[in-house]
């Protein structure tokens, strides 16, 4: 198959997207000479515009006159690789007459020329590992000689690590080792109780004396307000808590963008999985993960999570806390 442009859509959270970095970066790896266009929703933008091996970056909305826009873009490309399972994308490539258009059939199988089921196994691989299996399923291209288990985001500028440096300054930290946690998701079932952090909290602390550093959204701020850590919720854009968890000793969160990123700036992890699938979304180095493995987890990928938490409120503070002391010794002596 002779490709030269590259349509792949992953709309989704920000974490959905850094996930599939490195299938961008197999398919540049594979054909260094073309050009890669992503589509990806405005917000996630700022996590992967300057990767090197995305030549393009396409936002999407529901406006006509941005679907016309796109469809410009990308006319007569050689292949759509349709990560996400939305229509609209699919519809966009078929109309852009793309001649081989790849991704899981969902409710979108006529406007594929190789369509495939979603697999059963799904939870069972790495994330990037399932995109990569679309691609071998629906046209046989083999990416898994790349090394699929390393996710990026883009580079840090100078300005952000300068602006990072001055913010935890103002919080007395300089160049102090702390601990950082992100207790909230985009997905509430997967949030652990935060009476549980506050109890984490004052675990690390008598122990450890390390200082935390909270991150989250401003929207969040006020409900971890009087939280005994230092409280940067609101305080910084993407690429700025990037260098935050970058400069962390370890993170400490649910599944989430927060998790992801520590993993792709190398940052040890302890990662809290209840309705998700650890085994899917759990990253493959310098991490441990925790879960209480009830016999109906995970449920999300079923579509059936519960609204009693039980997995995430049953795991207790002193389970995450021996996870955060074998992290702290296995990878941050």
């Amino acid at each position: 198959m002779n490709i030269k442009n590259i349509f792949v859509s992953k709309r989704g959270g920000i974490g959905d997207v850094i996930m599939s970095t490195p299938i961008l970066r197999a398919l540049k790896n594979k054909y260094p000479d073309s050009t890669i266009t992503l589509l990806i929703f405005a917000h996630t933008v700022e996590a992967v515009g300057g990767l090197p091996y995305i030549d393009n970056i396409l936002i999407y909305d529901k406006k006509l006159s941005t679907s016309v826009k796109i469809l410009k873009r990308i006319w007569h490309y050689d292949l759509a690789l349709l990560l996400d399972y939305s229509y609209r994308p699919a519809f966009l490539a078929y109309l852009a007459q793309i001649p081989a258009r790849v991704g899981v059939n969902h409710k979108r199988a006529s406007l594929l020329t190789h369509g495939i089921e979603e697999d059963p196994l799904l939870d069972e691989y790495y994330e990037p590992y399932n995109f990569a299996n679309i691609l071998k399923r629906g046209i046989g291209l083999d990416l898994v000689t790349d090394d699929l288990a390393k996710i990026d985001i883009s580079p840090v500028s100078d300005a952000d690590r300068h602006h990072v440096e001055q913010l935890l300054k103002s919080h007395g930290l300089g160049k102090k080792p702390y601990i950082a946690i992100a207790p909230f998701t985009a997905f509430a079932p997967k949030d652990w109780p935060l009476e549980n952090y506050r109890n984490l909290i004052e675990q690390l602390q008598s122990k450890y004396h390390l200082p935390i550093v909270l991150l989250g959204t401003q929207q969040k701020a006020a409900q971890v307000a009087d939280f005994p850590a230092i409280n940067l919720f609101g305080q910084t854009t993407f690429m700025q808590m990037a260098e935050v968890i970058r400069r962390a000793k370890l993170l400490v969160g649910s599944c989430s963008g927060h998790t992801h990123v520590a993993a792709a700036v190398n940052t040890p992890a302890v990662v809290l999985y209840g309705p998700g699938s650890a085994k899917r979304w759990f990253p493959q180095k310098n991490a441990i993960g925790v879960t209480i493995n009830l016999p109906c987890s995970p449920c999300q990928t079923q579509d059936r999570v519960c609204g009693e938490q039980l997995c995430m409120r049953q795991m207790s503070p002193e389970l995450v806390f021996d996870a955060v002391e074998q992290a702290l010794s296995k990878f941050c002596s």
